[in-house]
């Protein structure tokens, strides 16, 4: 059997996969396909209306602003540029990342491509870089934030915020076992005054 007939080339570390992997099993990044889109059209900035101009990033076809400078990527391509495994392959990017201040205008922006408003969130959730998401098509990102986002990711930010995670769900259990041992012992006192309410009707 052709093994080009049920593998794929992963197009972030180019190692052959599976074609029935969502993602690749050697370094994480997205390979359905299923988000890319085609950057060659002509689209506007959804921060200032300026012109998106079609700029290659490693390797991968992104869009930039003309005016304001901020970053248009598809799904697939924000998720092979925050891969580790990309970060760390390049010689560019340093560990050296520091959270800056809170100051971020609280202003949601239009999805470029199907012009629903973009939900906002807190890239891995600790890392203090504000981005615009569409589910559907793709990231905005402000002018130098990809850059932040990869120092973020080079200094261990994404093991830190898995770290955070796993810390946040053990506290979570630990309260359902308070609760649970709350609810027994509430359970054994009612017990108890109903035999002696049972005993003093008698």
């Amino acid at each position: 059997m052709n093994n080009d007939k049920i593998t794929i080339e992963c197009t972030c570390c180019k190692k052959r996969i599976s074609k029935k992997v969502a993602f690749c099993t050697l370094c994480g990044a997205d390979v359905r396909g299923s988000s890319k889109e085609d950057v060659s059209e002509s689209l506007q900035c959804p921060k200032c209306c300026s012109k998106l101009e079609l700029v290659s990033y490693r390797g991968k076809s992104i869009n930039k602003c003309t005016s304001c400078h901020g970053l248009w990527l598809d799904l697939e391509n924000f998720q092979i540029l925050t891969t580790e495994h990309d970060v760390n392959n390049d010689p560019n990017i340093s560990g050296l990342y520091k959270k800056g201040s809170w100051n971020d205008e609280l202003k949601y922006i239009k999805c470029p491509r199907c012009k629903n408003i973009m939900n906002r969130k807190n890239f891995a959730d600790i890392s203090g870089i504000i981005i615009d998401e569409c589910s559907n098509h793709g990231i905005f990102l402000d002018a130098g934030e990809l850059k932040r986002i990869r120092e973020f990711i080079a200094g261990g930010g994404l093991e830190k915020a898995s770290d955070k995670k796993l810390g946040q769900h053990t506290e979570q259990l630990r309260m359902l076992e308070r609760a649970k041992s709350h609810q027994a012992l509430m359970n054994r006192l009612m017990h108890f005054w109903d035999k002696k309410r049972w005993l003093f009707d008698d």
